[in-house]
């Protein structure tokens, strides 16, 4: 009982310095209404997680909660493949590069980081699969768990900001049918925000930090094909 309430503390302080330092970095990046707006978003989530998680943890008997673990993990590998998947193809049928907007902030940061965990973690999992008395289902998905995170930092972190004839890549692809308004931040002008049309209401403004050389180049490709926030009777955020 200590034990999980110890993990359960240590959980909570990582979440806690994760919310700051997102926080912190989001604001350096994008400006403050859009770190106001992501720490609201990362919180939510943050607390649905914690309150499902416990709730699971209460609910379910101690021989199932092994196995829900595993199907977490075994989701966790499969989804990342797939989104690795589709943004490779999509990247493919996007057509031609109409501006690099060079590497997304933070990406050197993720990229640093996947590199040390996966240096650190490929010893552990080999040695750890490698003993007779751990070869079982868990050791497999708790090893393809840490190699495919530490994979999906890497790949995700060398990712770059790029407008295309079929849209914007952003993290993700954001096609241009999609993009009903944009506007530039007051408090941050190198700071875009799309409204984009998706069924998920935290989704629907989608930040990119654009370089100010590049600024009047996005303007003269979005004027073509989106139109301005205010022809939307949008009130532009304070």
């Amino acid at each position: 009982m200590l034990f999980t309430i110890g993990i359960g503390l240590f959980v909570f302080l990582m979440l806690i310095l994760t919310v700051v330092a997102s926080a912190v970095l989001t604001r350096d990046w994008f400006g403050a209404r859009v770190a106001r707006q992501q720490t609201v978003v990362l919180l939510s989530a943050a607390i649905g997680m914690a309150l499902i998680t416990l709730a699971l943890y209460l609910i379910l008997p101690a021989a199932w909660r092994a196995w829900v673990w595993l199907a977490f993990r075994l989701g966790f590998v499969c989804v990342g493949v797939a989104l690795m998947v589709r943004a490779v193809i999509r990247r493919r049928r996007a057509g031609a590069v109409l501006l690099d907007l060079g590497p997304m902030p933070g990406s050197q940061f993720i990229l640093i980081t996947g590199g040390i965990a996966l240096v650190l973690t490929l010893p552990v999992v080999f040695l750890t699969m490698t003993e007779v008395d751990n070869s079982s289902a868990n050791t497999w998905a708790e090893g393809l768990f840490r190699i495919a995170f530490c994979v999906f930092l890497l790949f995700f972190g060398t990712g770059r900001g790029q407008i295309r004839e079929a849209g914007i890549f952003y993290q993700h692809f954001i096609p241009w049918h999609k993009i009903q308004a944009y506007q530039w931040e007051q408090d941050r002008p190198t700071t875009l925000t799309l409204n984009v049309q998706t069924w998920w209401p935290a989704g629907r403004e989608r930040h990119l930090s654009i370089p100010m050389h590049d600024r009047d180049t996005v303007n003269a490709i979005l004027a073509r094909r989106v139109a301005p926030l205010e022809s939307f009777g949008i009130r532009k955020p304070a």
